[in-house]
């Protein structure tokens, strides 16, 4: 199957979708890169502030963390499976 044989709301549908992931992916490299700017300064509040995160990244629960982390990936299966089965029916 040729791009020529596709529906043109597909080939629009598949340009927006990777142009919205590129634009997602650079807006939240640059939003972290701004962040690590900002802590990596070595003023007194910032050290503050990183010692803040890094006490909160200790205390995070292990367990909650890795079955939220499960949950999700379950619901992607789960859509991946229903779209599988939708391209079959």
């Amino acid at each position: 199957m040729s791009l020529i044989d596709r529906d043109l709301f597909e080939i629009w549908r598949w340009g927006l979708a990777v142009a919205c992931s590129i634009y997602a992916i650079v807006v939240t490299l640059r939003w972290l890169v701004g962040w690590l700017t900002y802590l990596g300064e070595p003023i007194r509040e910032r050290a503050l502030v990183r010692r803040y995160i890094l006490l909160h990244l200790l205390r995070l629960r292990g367990n909650r963390f890795r079955s939220e982390l499960l949950k999700i990936v379950a619901y992607g299966g789960a859509i991946v499976v229903v779209y599988w089965l939708h391209e079959f029916i």
